[in-house]
């Protein structure tokens, strides 16, 4: 039995089958598992007929893409700067493999300008150091391929604009 409950006892329960894949019995029972904290509950009954002690084991899982909390400057704000940080609410690292940062619709090569610090989980682009600098006025952002390391990519490019002024 597989549930969000860790004292759950598998009474006559039998949800996984010898070989079954734990997405197969969930879709059998009609209902997935939410992100987060789940518990495998597993009886076991031998030759005799005797059934043992309930087993419980506590998972993890998560199946949400990064997602932007805050970036600076903030959407709709302004900057005198050429560097852009996203912060991310992502508790499982970020796979920088596949990050691009379009500005004003021209994507840097590569990587070029983009660093990402796990422990606070920030992406920084460097509009400089991309050779990509943007003019005063509206620049747009769009960030493709937003994925965590266990697989999760956002399905969207994560887009917004701001107000790039002249530093005094």
């Amino acid at each position: 039995c597989v549930d969000s409950n860790p004292d759950t006892e598998p009474l006559g329960k039998q949800e996984l089958a010898s070989g079954d894949a734990l997405n197969a019995a969930l879709t059998r029972r009609g209902s997935g598992l939410k992100d987060g904290w789940n518990f495998l509950h597993v009886r076991a009954k031998n030759g005799a007929g005797v059934w043992s002690a309930a087993a419980h084991t506590q998972f993890m899982l998560d199946n949400t893409p990064p997602r932007v909390v805050r970036t600076e400057p903030p959407p709709g704000g302004s900057s005198t700067g050429q560097t852009l940080r996203f912060f991310l609410d992502e508790d499982h690292g970020v796979d920088v493999l596949g990050l691009r940062v379009s500005v004003n619709g021209q994507v840097a090569p590569g990587r070029q300008g983009l660093t990402y610090d796990a422990a606070t989980n920030c992406l920084t682009y460097n509009a400089l150091a991309a050779g990509n600098p943007w003019a005063e006025g509206k620049v747009s952002v769009d960030v493709y391929g937003l994925k965590d390391l266990l697989g999760n990519q956002a399905a969207a490019p994560y887009s917004f604009n701001f107000n790039a002024e002249r530093s005094t």
